[in-house]
């Protein structure tokens, strides 16, 4: 009947939602406890490196462009 199958598929939405929730639920977590810690090691250690003169500007750039990459997907997980 008519109310089954919209029964059946407000299940269906709502079973996908949940797994939706999940994954970014876990994607976060993932950027709160790991990533986040990694992006802000790579910053300081990159500082660190080219302070001392031991990697370029090169090597300081991309260690940047890492750590904010990290940074940046991690404000797109919270959208």
């Amino acid at each position: 009947t008519r109310a089954e199958y919209s029964l059946a598929a407000v299940n269906q939405a709502y079973e996908e939602a949940q797994r939706e929730w999940q994954k970014n639920e876990a994607s976060l977590s993932f950027y709160e406890s790991t990533a986040l810690h990694n992006a802000a090691l790579i910053l300081l250690q990159g500082q660190k490196s080219f302070k001392a003169g031991e990697i370029g500007y090169v090597e300081y750039l991309q260690s940047l462009q890492t750590a904010l990459q990290i940074r940046r997907q991690h404000l797109n997980a919270l959208l």
